[in-house]
Formats: C-alpha cells, sequence, structure tokens
C-alpha cells in the first residue's frame, strides 16, 4: 500500500507538466495553420506587388526614360484589386495548407456562414445551427470557437 502512494507525487507532477506544455502550446502551436495561411497570402501579395512594380518601372523607363511612374501606377492598381487578388491567394491557400476544422465542423461552418450573409442570425436560425450542432456531435466551446474564428477572419478581410 505505502508503494502506491509513492506513485501519487510523480503522476501529479507528469499531469502538471502535461498542462503546462498544452498551454504553452495553444497560442503556439494549434491554430498555426492560420498563423501559416496569412503568412503566406502576406508573402504571396507582397511578391506579386513587388514583381509588378518593377515589370512596370521597367517599361514605363524604357518607353518614356522615367521608370518610377510606371511602377506607381502599378502599384496603385495592384491596391485596387488587393480583395479580389487576396480571395484568389486564400483560395489557393486552402489547397495547399490543410484545415484546422474537421469535415463535420467544416459543414457547420458552412452552414454558419449562410446564415451570416445578412450579418444577423434571427432565433430560428440560432436553433437550427444548434440542432445541426448537435447532430454532429460538436460542443458549445467548439461551436464558439468555429463562429469566433469566421468572425475575426470577417473582420479581419473588413
Amino acid at each position: 500500500l505505502w508503494t502506491s502512494s509513492l506513485a501519487i507525487m510523480p503522476l501529479a507532477i507528469s499531469f502538471e507538466a502535461l498542462m503546462f506544455v498544452h498551454a504553452s502550446l495553444k497560442d503556439s502551436v494549434f491554430g498555426i495553420d492560420k498563423k501559416l495561411r496569412a503568412t503566406f497570402r502576406t508573402a504571396v501579395f507582397t511578391s506579386l506587388g513587388v514583381i509588378s512594380f518593377v515589370i512596370g518601372s521597367e517599361i514605363m523607363e524604357s518607353l518614356v526614360g522615367y521608370g518610377i511612374m510606371g511602377g506607381v501606377m502599378v502599384g496603385i492598381g495592384v491596391i485596387v484589386v488587393r480583395k479580389p487578388v487576396i480571395s484568389v491567394i486564400d483560395g489557393l491557400s486552402g489547397r495547399i495548407l490543410p484545415s484546422e476544422f474537421s469535415d463535420v465542423e467544416n459543414k457547420y461552418l458552412e452552414a454558419y456562414i449562410k446564415t451570416m450573409k445578412d450579418g444577423v442570425i434571427s432565433n430560428d436560425e440560432r436553433r437550427l445551427l444548434m440542432l445541426l450542432a448537435d447532430s454532429y456531435d460538436l460542443d458549445q466551446d467548439r461551436i464558439e470557437y468555429i463562429e469566433n474564428s469566421y468572425d475575426d477572419y470577417v473582420d479581419q478581410e473588413e
């Protein structure tokens, strides 16, 4: 009996260490796909902008003799079409990088996106979403995480 009590202290320390590791990784590893997607989007968009600027500058330099004007015009054009270009880049990154959500969670997210088209979720829509979440066996914390991640994404885009 006394030997089993010796195992309690190492088990408690192991549990605390496991919780510490989980808490440490929660912000740095879990959800890393969102960070990778954002980095990928920024890198590709910036690269396209720089390449467009250089090409525009070189074309104007050879035509007019003053290249910076072409670069500025191309830069303004890239800024004007920023949202459609970023949405294309996001679509590409969605194919390349894996999603943080399971298939079931993605189905719930699709339903949530459809209900958020008008920006407001009515009581009936919320009830239907909760029924869908119950049928997919999603708990409340996960539902909030899915909805908040989409809301944060929409806020970033605006």
